[in-house]
């Protein structure tokens, strides 16, 4: 017979090489703006860094190739934003500047998005092109309980994963960066199928049934 067997071990992780950062021009992101300039200070100098910000217009509000360019921190604590704004156009941007080099990935963070104001299809084209060319990975970063349509559209192509929140915007950026860095040690679950002949040779625990349902 088999056995499922699982273990605990570290990730191994790196910064990207670029990282595109796409702010919700919406109202209802200037609660959050001040923790999200202060985690930017938390971002080294070696990673490529662009800033998006998605409002009536879509602006590149910070890049760090520019020359004499005020710190990310200081770009993003002088935004304001007003009613609901469209996000697509922002990841679209990201994307094709993001994906000209590779390891990139895209960090989005957003209100709630209970509509789509703008068609997603050449957005959606990009990704589903990422499972065969390794195109950036967006990370969903939402500030508030809500609706996401973008991510339901998105959700088939694979290319989005969410950022675990566990409590100030500030600090799960922090952690984020933190774990890139090598500064803090993530963990994840390695599973393995093994014959029970092969682990019983090994120091195991036994469990009731209840708890082996919940594992």
């Amino acid at each position: 017979s088999a056995v499922i067997k699982q273990m605990v071990e570290p990730i191994e992780s790196k910064f990207p090489q670029r990282i595109a950062l796409v702010l919700d021009g919406s109202k209802s992101l200037n609660a959050f703006l001040p923790e999200i300039a202060k985690s930017l200070d938390g971002i080294p100098s070696q990673p490529e860094l662009s800033i998006y910000l998605a409002g009536d217009e879509l602006q590149n509000i910070f890049n760090s190739g520019w020359q004499n360019a005020k710190s990310a921190s200081s770009a993003v604590s002088d935004l304001k934003g007003a009613g609901g704004q469209d996000n697509v156009s922002g990841l679209l941007q990201a994307w094709e500047w993001t994906a000209a080099k590779p390891e990139g990935v895209i960090i989005w963070i957003h209100g709630a998005q209970p509509t789509l104001l703008t068609g997603i299809e050449p957005l959606k084209q990009r990704l589903d092109w990422r499972a065969a060319g390794g195109g950036p990975t967006i990370i969903d970063v939402p500030v508030e309980p809500g609706p996401n349509v973008i991510a339901e559209k998105l959700a088939t192509t694979g290319a989005m994963t969410a950022l675990p929140r566990f409590g100030e915007l500030n600090d799960d950026l922090e952690r984020l960066f933190g774990v890139w860095s090598k500064r803090r040690t993530e963990f994840h679950f390695v599973r393995s199928i093994e014959k029970s002949a092969d682990l019983a040779k090994e120091k195991s625990e036994s469990a009731s049934s209840h708890v082996i349902r919940l594992w």
